[in-house]
This record gives C-alpha cells, sequence and structure tokens, in this order.
C-alpha cells in the first residue's frame, strides 16, 4: 500500500475532516447571530447538514459497538451454562 493509499484510508476513517468543516461553519453563524448579521439560508441549511451528518455517523458506530458487545455477552452466557 503506497503512502497516499495509507493517507486517503486515514483520512476516511477520521473524524478531524468533518469536525474540522463542522466547526468552521458553526463559528461562521455563531458569528454572524452575534454580530447580528443576515444568517444566509444556504450557511444555516449546510450547517445543520453537516451537524446532522456528523452525529448521524457517531451514532452508527455506537450501534455497532453494542451489537458486539451484545454479542460478546451472548459467548459469554452459552459459556457460563456450558461450562
Amino acid at each position: 500500500m503506497s503512502n497516499t493509499d495509507r493517507f486517503w484510508d486515514a483520512m476516511n476513517k477520521s473524524v478531524v475532516v468533518s469536525s474540522l468543516l463542522a466547526l468552521i461553519v458553526w463559528v461562521a453563524i455563531i458569528y454572524l447571530s452575534v454580530a447580528q448579521g443576515k444568517i444566509p439560508d444556504g450557511l444555516m441549511a449546510g450547517g445543520s447538514l453537516i451537524l446532522g451528518f456528523f452525529f448521524g455517523a457517531r451514532s452508527g458506530q455506537q450501534t455497532e459497538r453494542v451489537q458486539a458487545a451484545n454479542e460478546a455477552l451472548k459467548a459469554y452466557a452459552t459459556g457460563v451454562k456450558d461450562g
């Protein structure tokens, strides 16, 4: 695997890029609201979309972890009953 492939694989698994993007957009939205400027509809929609995607992706990871933990508990319980 080349360095370029490893870089893009790491970026794909990383939350740094999505976190940074969400932070930049929401800082702009908060700045405009504090400065009492008009927040463009596209910026607000984009910020909401990014935030929803960010937390939606995180909840999917949490579901996978819970399912793996349940499988491990079932396997342990089966071993206790048998042994």
